[in-house]
């Protein structure tokens, strides 16, 4: 899957608020992965084993996606977080929190509020 964010361009909070909003209510699922634990539960996944992706997934290029970044929140990502998205750190934090801790069914809500709060535009589909 290829973001709808034009490459070596500058990015803009409301791009990366579009493109993932777009991409979670298309996949309308959580994106989730086992847990090492003893429990064999499932916590949420950037990548899930069937291709699903989280909110962050969803902004992520081709290429930039690596398997060490599974069990990090963003800001403990670092440098495993592509360079054009750090300045939007704040921004892909409460988009994870979205999708890890709200119900799909609740999303476009979730969605459409954060973008209020952020004086951006609310994306389509959230209104």
């Amino acid at each position: 899957m290829r973001s709808v964010i034009a490459e070596g361009s500058a990015l803009k909070g409301q791009e990366i608020l579009n493109t993932v909003a777009a991409h979670l209510l298309k996949q309308a699922a959580k994106s989730l992965g086992p847990v090492a634990s003893y429990d064999g539960g499932e916590t949420c996944a950037y990548r899930s084993p069937e291709g699903l992706r989280c909110a962050v997934g969803g902004a992520l290029e081709e290429g930039e996606y690596s398997p060490a970044m599974e069990s990090k929140t963003v800001e403990d990502l670092g440098d495993l977080l592509p360079e054009r998205l750090r300045p939007h750190r704040a921004l892909l934090t409460s988009l994870q929190l979205i999708h890890d801790t709200h119900p799909v069914a609740s999303w476009p809500r979730q969605l459409r509020e954060l973008s209020e709060s952020l004086g951006l535009e609310v994306p389509e589909g959230c209104q």
